[in-house]
């Protein structure tokens, strides 16, 4: 790895000093009473055993205890339960409980009961009824072990939840039960997990007010979230901070450990690998991808990486991204392919910082993969079209427009960008009137049209009264009239033909918008004149004319194959992945800020996806003029 800028450790020495500070001097923590730590023999070797780790040996050993000595029965019971549950022997430490006899017990054996309740509901994936479970009053004469399992338990329940806030508040209450030094240390390392993965916005909110951590608990965390890429200001900062809080116990681990982050934020990658699948079907998108990658590397004055590329696909990902590591990748981009993603995560260690270039659809929870530096583990950067029907409603919606017909090809892809646009523009209010899907063939379009419209309706009414009366009438079709918007999502071909008969059936009122498939790339005036008037999204690099000429999109075209072509909006996504690198750090810590990429507008949001913002077009006179950039805003 290589330093981008000069680092001055000064502080992170003189922290080291700090290490004889007793963790036990937080501000605002309540004094821990002398406990008796004595045990009756016969249990020792239990808790020993617990305390090893080897928690089926210690609930055999629980169990043996409780058969022989009948006046602490339950008190054992409850022992081994707890030891079968950290062994993961959920259906056997339910059995146990539920053997316990509830009016044979203390007060203080019943929260155990309650506690071990919600834990077993936790790990059969039930999070809410577990946290239910714990909403009660505690007895006085509760144990401040009794009292440590309740609040840990709680915690674990909230940050499963990603209630972090509300977790770190119960990491912070548990401290006060805690004797042992390496559980406290272990438990401020969980608070300060908690705490960093809230925004600057949020913890600066709960700063404000009364919430149960001290404020320089979250003061720290706000330093860490808004500095971490500023090693001179966040030394500065933090100094002053252990200025006006010399005892706090994040002087011993966490500060250095913000520190070190910031030393690795500082430096750029060595070495990227480049997962791509060079296979029949991938080829040509992985072929464009690669170029618009390589493209910026040589177009880039700053130091450059070496770059590594690997012929991957969903068979061999996992042995590939090893490889790639072996060989001294500190960063990798890709895969592409979503089964791939899906295969890597699920099921390797994700060891380096990695740009994914698709989205992520399965069930692992990417933001609890322990991340080897301050940056995601995986980063999700994707061209979905699903995102951009989500822009078009907000467009649509921001323009005025209420009742819509939303009309796509009957593909899986044209299902999910219909279901994309239909559940967001009903969250925004407006109403989905209709969904028309059309085959691929121009010449069967008449029929869904009229279908959409309710032309056919009108034709119908005509038939049946001429019918009726038994002599010719002259009538006239009327379209519907509750429409004020149509979203298509269709390719340049149909799109062709069906804006025509669109507009054939009187819909000159009637906005037209679409994804941007509907535009092929390449300037066709005489072609595209027939859909002109529709608005639509698209990249800055397909439609802002200042990309067109930019010296970069010149050295594309001329190395560019013919065959190539239609897969210009690849060549802006490699492009954007390998720029993309050294600004992450910015915009992962910073989730307000955005980046002009080629492929749009970029932010990343909190759980490490790539967001991005597309401009607007509409077509007149056959070509793409740029329309306002207001909605590139991503608030």
């Amino acid at each position: 790895m290589r330093h981008n800028t000069p680092i001055i450790p000064f502080l992170l020495y003189s922290l080291l000093s700090l290490a004889v500070l007793s963790l036990s001097g937080c501000d605002s923590q309540p004094s821990r009473p002398v406990t008796d730590t004595s045990a009756p023999a016969a249990d020792v070797h239990a808790k020993e055993l617990y305390q090893a780790g080897d928690y089926y040996a210690a609930a055999e050993e629980y169990l043996a205890l409780a058969k022989s000595d009948p006046a602490n029965e339950f008190k054992y019971q409850l022992a081994a339960a707890d030891a079968m549950i950290k062994n993961e022997e959920i259906d056997r430490a339910q059995q146990l409980i539920d053997f316990l006899p509830p009016e044979k017990l203390s007060n203080v054996q019943g929260v155990l009961v309650t506690i071990y309740k919600a834990q077993i509901l936790l790990a059969r994936d039930d999070p809410q009824a577990a946290y239910a479970l714990l909403d009660i009053s505690l007895p006085s004469e509760a144990s401040r072990t009794v009292l440590a399992k309740f609040h840990e338990t709680r915690a674990t329940i909230l940050q499963q939840e990603k209630e972090y806030f509300s977790a770190a508040r119960e990491r912070f209450l548990l401290n006060s039960y805690l004797d042992d030094a390496q559980e406290i240390s272990e438990n401020y390392q969980n608070l300060w997990q908690n705490l960093s993965r809230l925004s600057a916005a949020e913890l600066d909110t709960y700063r404000a007010g009364d919430t149960g951590i001290p404020g320089s608990w979250l003061e720290l965390a706000i330093i860490n979230k808004t500095m971490l890429q500023n090693t001179v200001n966040l030394e500065a900062s933090l100094a002053t901070w252990q200025q006006r809080y010399p005892d706090h116990p994040a002087l011993v681990d966490i500060i250095p450990q913000i520190i070190e982050s910031s030393i690795q934020l500082a430096e750029q990658p060595s070495q990227v690998a480049l997962l791509l699948p060079f296979t029949e079907r991938y080829n040509d998108a992985s072929i464009a991808i690669r170029e618009g990658f390589m493209a910026a590397w040589y177009d880039s004055r700053d130091e450059k990486p070496i770059i590594r590329i690997y012929n991957t696909d969903t068979d061999n990902v996992v042995a590939r991204y090893a490889q790639a590591i072996t060989e001294g990748a500190d960063f990798v981009v890709g895969p592409l392919e979503k089964p791939a993603i899906s295969k890597l995560i699920e099921q390797s260690d994700i060891t380096v910082t990695t740009l994914v270039l698709n989205q992520y659809d399965g069930e692992y929870d990417i933001a609890n993969i322990s991340s080897p530096s301050p940056l995601p583990a995986v980063i999700q950067f994707g061209l979905s079209p699903e995102d951009e029907a989500r822009q078009v409603a907000e467009r649509a919606w921001f323009d005025g427009r209420a009742r819509a017909i939303s009309i796509t090809t009957g593909d899986e892809r044209s299902r999910r960008i219909n279901d994309a646009f239909a559940s967001h523009w009903q969250q925004l209010g407006g109403t989905l009137l209709e969904h028309v899907s059309i085959g691929h063939d121009v010449k069967e379009l008449s029929g869904p049209v009229k279908g959409a419209l309710n032309i056919d309706q009108s034709e119908q009414r005509s038939k049946t009264l001429r019918s009726r009366l038994q002599r010719s009438l002259k009538t006239e079709t009327r379209r519907r009239q509750d429409v004020d918007l149509i979203f298509m999502a269709v390719p340049p071909a149909i799109a062709r033909q069906l804006v025509p008969q669109l507009r054939y059936y009187g819909t000159q009122n009637i906005s037209l918008y679409s994804i941007s498939n509907i535009y092929t790339g390449n300037i066709n005036t005489r072609e595209d004149s027939d859909i002109n008037g529709v608005l639509f999204v698209d990249m800055p690099w397909m439609i802002d004319p200042e990309n067109e000429y930019s010296p970069l999109n010149r050295m594309i075209e001329r190395y560019r194959k013919p065959a190539q072509a239609a897969y210009k909006r690849l060549y802006a996504f490699g492009i954007d992945a390998y720029r993309l690198i050294p600004k992450l750090a910015e915009l992962s810590l910073q989730p307000t800020q955005q980046y002009e990429g080629k492929t749009g507008y970029i932010k990343i949001d909190e759980q490490g996806r790539v967001q991005r913002r597309l401009i607007w077009a509409q077509f007149l006179d056959g070509k793409p003029e740029l329309v306002d950039t207001s909605t590139t805003d991503f608030n």
